[in-house]
């Protein structure tokens, strides 16, 4: 049996963990208010610290219509036609039965957002740059990537052991 790890199944199951995330996280937001499709985003957004598409959180919301978790209900601003959703009364018991994973998502996008602040994202990217490219490296290259990670690590776990 293999143990390698291709980035490709990397890629793929962090997708599923971000879907289930985004799905987790409009239910929270849905227990709390209706709100249209734009609000649902801008809410994701303030808790993630990053956007999410609209490409992303529009297939969420059709699956749940589907699974009759949410209803979207068509009202007019204006002239302006506009969905607005909200649990169905399935939907309120299958947050009630998941309550504890909806807070553990919100929990986890809070940590996200800080994460994501102090340079998390730039951190992963390069990460994930470096885990593409390890064995084009050279030795050497390899040796300087290997002590600033490790000065690194230290540097990081010093700080954080203050707060275990």
């Amino acid at each position: 049996m293999s143990t390698d790890i291709s980035a490709e199944k990397l890629a793929e199951a962090r997708r599923h963990i971000m879907k289930r995330l985004i799905r987790l996280l409009i239910l929270k937001i849905l227990s709390n208010r209706e709100a249209h499709g734009y609000a649902i985003i801008k809410e994701l957004e303030k808790l993630l610290g990053y956007r999410v598409s609209s490409g992303v959180v529009y297939p969420h919301l059709k699956r749940l219509v589907r699974e009759e978790i949410i209803e979207a209900i068509e009202i007019y601003r204006g002239n302006k036609k506009i969905k607005i959703y909200r649990l169905t009364e399935r939907g309120r018991r299958y947050v009630e039965d998941h309550i504890k994973d909806i807070e553990e998502a919100y929990q986890i996008a809070r940590r996200l957002r800080k994460f994501f602040n102090i340079g998390g994202r730039e951190l992963v990217q390069v990460l994930k740059k470096l885990f593409e490219n390890i064995e084009k490296l050279s030795e050497e290259d390899l040796s300087k990537i290997r002590d600033i990670l490790r000065e690194t690590s230290r540097q990081i776990e010093n700080i954080v052991r203050k707060y275990e």
